[in-house]
């Protein structure tokens, strides 16, 4: 894995070595720390030659794939299978989109892992196409060095075990986004935010307990799993909680109750009824720990005159929805 010095080292290793990466990661580098007091021509001539990299060497830079991506001097080009996105320190984050394109995703992945761009990508989303088969190669063999960060949308349910497919690569990274999926049993001490999504046919009735192992998670969103009283014990780093899932019964109280310190916590669940309302109101100085929570009970599930006799008894950093 690689951090950002060292990839300041591989930029001066490659330049000694006459290859049009490392000059590629340095100028973008010396783009980002230019002032903004600075005079503009300066950032412009660095942004010229930012860009000039990139198309004289675009064949070598995306290797086999670079038919696939849009030249920045034809930025012009319909619907392009990969898209380069935002450049920052050097790396770059890659999105493969294969919208109204028929391409072979699995063999997209390999590509892109074998081309010389694939040392500086730090971010790569998948949509649209096989994506089992996309992770499946993304997990293969040897990883992408610099990626930390991996979203993966899915477009229907599926039972494939994504997340298992994907645990070699996990430990290396610090955001994965995936919806939807069904697998939770893995561990990661870096990993820092998450988004996972079960499957929708499964919203209001799942079992699927979440029991990752995150050593260093900070931001947390889940949808459509079952929480259990002992949910933010195993996550002491958590910060930041988007919860819209099935609670176990007296779930809500032993949150309020707990220790538990969070930025903003938001609780969403289609089974909170008035005990639930009930209990947020015993128990809101409790939530003093909290910067903000935002709990959500359905409009059928209680009368608008309760909810709005429950408001005018809360603190100011809970918000009742």
């Amino acid at each position: 894995m690689i951090d950002d010095d060292e990839h300041a080292v591989l930029a001066d290793a490659l330049i000694q070595r006459g290859d049009p990466l490392g000059e590629l990661i340095a100028v973008q580098r010396a783009l980002e720390s230019v002032p903004a007091s600075a005079p503009p021509a300066r950032k412009n001539v660095l942004a010229s030659r930012h860009a000039k990299l990139l198309d004289d060497h675009h064949d070598y830079l995306f290797g086999d794939l670079a038919p696939h991506f849009s030249p920045r001097s034809r930025p012009d080009v319909a619907d392009p299978a990969l898209v380069v996105g935002r450049w920052s320190g050097g790396f770059v984050e890659v999105v493969i989109k294969r919208r109204n394109i028929d391409l072979d995703l699995p063999a997209i992945v390999r590509g892109l892992k074998a081309a010389p761009i694939a040392r500086i990508v730090r971010r790569l989303e998948i949509q649209h196409g096989d994506q089992v088969g996309a992770a499946r190669e993304l997990a293969a063999g040897a990883p992408l060095p610099a990626l930390r960060d991996l979203v993966i949308t899915w477009q229907k349910p599926h039972t494939d075990p994504l997340l298992e497919m994907l645990q070699p690569i996990v430990p290396q990274l610090e955001t994965l986004s995936v919806r939807p999926t069904r697998y939770t049993h893995f561990k990661s001490a870096r990993l820092k935010t998450l988004q996972l999504c079960e499957d929708q046919d499964q919203f209001w009735t799942t079992t699927m307990r979440f029991d990752a192992q995150l050593d260093a998670i900070e931001d947390l969103h889940l949808r459509h799993f079952f929480i259990d009283r002992d949910f933010f014990a195993r996550y002491p780093t958590l910060r930041r909680a988007d919860l819209s899932s099935t609670f176990e019964p007296d779930a809500l109280a032993h949150f309020l109750t707990s220790n538990l310190r969070l930025e903003s916590l938001e609780l969403y669940s289609a089974t909170f009824h008035d005990t639930d309302l009930d209990t947020l109101v015993r128990h809101a100085d409790g939530a003093a720990r909290i910067g903000q929570l935002t709990i959500s009970i359905p409009q059928r599930n209680i009368s608008t005159a309760t909810r709005e006799a429950a408001r005018a008894r809360l603190p100011q950093n809970i918000k009742l929805n």
